[in-house]
């Protein structure tokens, strides 16, 4: 009777498969999406009205843009331009170009300093920055 031998390389064969298998770590699961947390407004450091734009009574809306991050962290702002800005003065209706510019320019910084300090609620179920517009009035009423 002739028996049958087994083949010189069947025992690695199978002896490196079962080392594969064993040095192979399980696929990592998915993270859980964030918990989700209840939705609350931005917050913003208070608006200080600028004593130039103030003098000539400049005032109205300018519109920031902000980028957040997922924590709800502003690491971008930017204006929307145009700002919605008008001169409401009894004295002076009619400032001279330079002087409403400036007046103009300090509010639209103002509005930027304060949005950069905003904090808005943290970005749930998106893996990526986020947008927001925000309007920041500037009222001498």
């Amino acid at each position: 009777m002739h028996r049958l031998a087994p083949h010189p390389h069947f025992g690695l064969v199978a002896l490196a498969a079962a080392v594969l298998a064993a040095c192979q770590t399980p696929p990592t699961p998915e993270p859980p999406p964030p918990e989700p947390r209840p939705m609350a407004s931005q917050t913003c450091p208070p608006v200080r009205y600028p004593a130039t734009a103030m003098r000539i009574g400049l005032q109205g809306q300018v519109r920031v843009q902000l980028t957040v991050d997922l924590q709800g962290h502003v690491t971008q702002a930017r204006l929307v331009e145009p700002s919605q800005l008008t001169i409401h003065s009894e004295r002076d209706p009619d400032p001279p170009a330079a002087q409403r510019r400036a007046a103009t320019l300090t509010l639209e910084r103002a509005a930027l300093a304060i949005a950069r300090r905003c904090t808005l609620p943290p970005v749930v179920g998106n893996y990526a920055p986020a947008t927001a517009v925000l309007p920041f009035h500037f009222d001498l009423e």
